[in-house]
C-alpha cells in the first residue's frame, strides 16, 4: 500500500509506515495534544503519498478518551502503535500514557485505496513534490 499515518494539527500527515514497506511490520511513535487541558484525541488514520493530510485517503479513526496530562503542566503523551501483517490487516492502537487507557480500530485492506487511486496518488505526488516541500 501506500504510506499509512496519522493527521496531526495543521492538515499534516505524519507517516507511520513507508510505502511499499516489508509486512508484516509494527511502527509505534509518541505524539502529544494541542492543549494541556485537552481530555480526548481523535486519531485519523491516512493512506497516502502527500504531507498535506487533506490530500490522502482517511481509512479510519477513532477518539481516545480520558487523556491525564502528566504532572508539571505537560501535555499528555499518546503512543500511537500501526501493525500491518501480511493479509494487509492494519490494527492502529492508541494508549496514554498516564492514564493507560487504550483504545484501537482495525482496518481492512477494502478500507483502503484501489489499485487506480494508488497510481492517481503517485501521479499527484510527483507533481505536487516541490509545494509539498513547502509544507515539511
Amino acid at each position: 500500500p501506500l504510506t499509512l499515518g496519522v493527521e496531526l494539527v495543521g492538515n499534516v500527515m505524519a507517516p507511520m509506515i513507508p510505502r511499499n514497506s516489508p509486512v508484516p511490520i509494527i511502527k509505534s511513535q509518541n505524539f502529544t495534544t494541542s492543549s494541556e487541558d485537552q481530555s480526548y484525541a481523535e486519531i485519523r488514520v491516512l493512506q497516502g503519498e502527500r504531507p498535506v493530510a487533506s490530500e490522502n485517503k482517511l481509512v479510519g479513526s477513532f477518539v481516545l478518551s480520558n487523556l491525564k496530562a502528566p504532572q508539571g503542566g505537560r501535555r499528555p503523551d499518546i503512543r500511537v502503535t500501526f501493525q500491518l501483517n501480511e493479509d494487509g490487516l492494519l490494527e492502529v492502537s492508541a494508549v496514554d500514557a498516564v492514564s493507560g487507557n487504550s483504545q484501537n480500530t482495525i482496518i481492512l485492506p477494502s478500507d483502503g485505496l484501489s489499485k487506480q487511486e494508488i497510481e492517481q496518488q503517485l501521479q499527484k505526488a510527483r507533481e505536487k513534490k516541490e509545494e509539498d516541500a513547502e509544507v515539511i
